[in-house]
């Protein structure tokens, strides 16, 4: 019985220096400490891309902006904004320009493209006007437009980040044991590090793109992106090698069992980048400059410094991804900023507060943006446009600028109005 209860406790210990070997060398090899800073980082990235559509979004961002500098004044209390919208499948696109006073009244300019035309809203006037300018290729618009879907753009990723695991040559991986500081804390980690010189990088480049051109749907996407074949594309990468330069760079991962705390990247054992973070506490440090950030009771205290002057204190009260606030100190300015961004359907609605005090005088921006997936763009019924000679455009134009003359952007009237008025502005 004795011995049964010796082979037992030996058994145990055995299998227990059996599975800390496994663990350690296994699931906390270089190659799988990075292959999960990888996955960590592409999960992180898709929840971004999942608030993004590229395909078909009309944007509109617009600003209020007030002040006590009385020079400024006449600027107050206006609405000032920017909507605008790609289609490149269907070739259609719009811009509009505007303005809107306290009383909601509004001074816009709309250019749309349609039909291979191009047609002009003006607020100074009912009509639609079809007028193109002379010259003008409105095809270029789309040929640097390209679309692609958020979810072709995860895919793309996908593959990307896969390939880039798989291609991981094991001879280039190396770990030791190490310390990094964040704040006040110094923290035992292990550094886990990847070697890429010339002859690596040229390697695993063309590898990955190997993969992703190999790929039908992901060839498929990026040759309806770029417009290019899949043979130009892979010649492209064949000649990858006369535009790499013969530096050795090092990306290091900074792990503690499974947590991974960082990384940074260094080009002949010269720091260029590094990024440290345990709990809400991080650094970010960038050639001369330092980012800490490091939480002091509910508040999360972020510095900003270049070399042993501090630029900035920001002091953040919230500091979720898309909701955050916080209050700043700069060299010459104090203030508060905050945001909001929701979804309302096919909606994405962001509110940006910022307000800052310069010693003397005060100013506030109250910013919105709006981005609608799925947009209908250029969405006109052009059967009702007016078709214009090029002196009735510039007549339209004429009195459109005229009727800014009473509005803080007067002296867009100034600028292009004959002093004498009966001449008309040559567009």
């Amino acid at each position: 019985m004795k011995n049964k209860k010796i082979f037992i406790i030996v058994g145990t210990l055995i299998f227990m220096a059996l599975y800390t070997f496994v663990v350690y060398n296994i699931m906390f090899s270089p190659k799988e400490i990075f292959s999960k800073g990888i996955n960590k980082a592409v999960k992180k990235i898709n929840e971004n891309i999942e608030e993004i559509n590229f395909k078909n979004t009309m944007t509109d961002i617009n600003v209020k902006f007030n002040t006590s500098l009385q020079d400024l004044k006449a600027f107050a209390n206006y609405t000032y904004g920017v909507k605008f919208g790609t289609d490149s499948k269907n070739k259609t696109a719009e811009t509009k320009v505007y303005m809107v006073d306290q009383n909601n009244k509004e001074y816009s300019y709309t250019g749309y493209i349609k039909n291979s035309n191009l047609y002009h809203k003006l607020s100074s006037l009912d009509t639609l006007i079809l007028y193109n300018i002379e010259n003008q290729d409105l095809t270029s618009v789309f040929e640097t437009t390209g679309d692609i879907s958020s979810e072709e753009l995860k895919y793309l990723i996908k593959v990307a980040s896969k390939s880039i695991i798989k291609n991981f040559n094991k001879k280039n991986f190396s770990k030791k044991s190490n310390t990094i500081t964040i704040g006040k804390n110094k923290i035992k980690v292990t550094k886990n590090t990847y070697e890429i010189n010339s002859k690596e990088y040229v390697r695993m480049t063309k590898a990955v793109y190997n993969d992703i051109y190999n790929d039908s749907k992901a060839i498929k996407i990026i040759t309806s992106l770029t417009g290019k074949t899949k043979e130009e594309l892979k010649k492209e990468i064949d000649e990858i090698k006369e535009y790499v330069n013969q530096e050795t760079i090092r990306i290091n991962v900074y792990n503690k069992f499974n947590k991974i705390l960082g990384f940074d990247i260094d080009e002949n054992e010269k720091v260029i980048i590094s990024y440290y973070k345990n709990n809400d506490d991080f650094i970010i440090n960038y050639d001369n400059y330092n980012i800490e950030g490091i939480k002091k009771n509910k508040n999360l205290v972020v510095t900003v410094k270049e070399g042993i002057n501090t630029h900035a204190t920001l002091t953040f009260n919230k500091y979720k991804r898309n909701d955050f606030a916080f209050d700043f100190i700069t060299d010459s300015y104090t203030g508060n900023i905050s945001c909001n961004r929701e979804k309302n359907k096919n909606v994405y609605k962001t509110k940006l507060d910022i307000m800052i005090n310069d010693g003397k005088n005060t100013y506030s921006f109250n910013i919105k943006e709006n981005q609608e997936k799925n947009a209908k763009i250029a969405n006109i019924d052009t059967n009702n446009a007016v078709k214009y000679t090029e002196e009735e455009f510039a007549e339209a134009l004429t009195t459109f600028v005229n009727s800014l003359k009473d509005t803080p952007l007067s002296f867009v009237s100034e600028m292009f109005m004959p002093s004498n008025n009966t001449q008309y502005y040559e567009y």
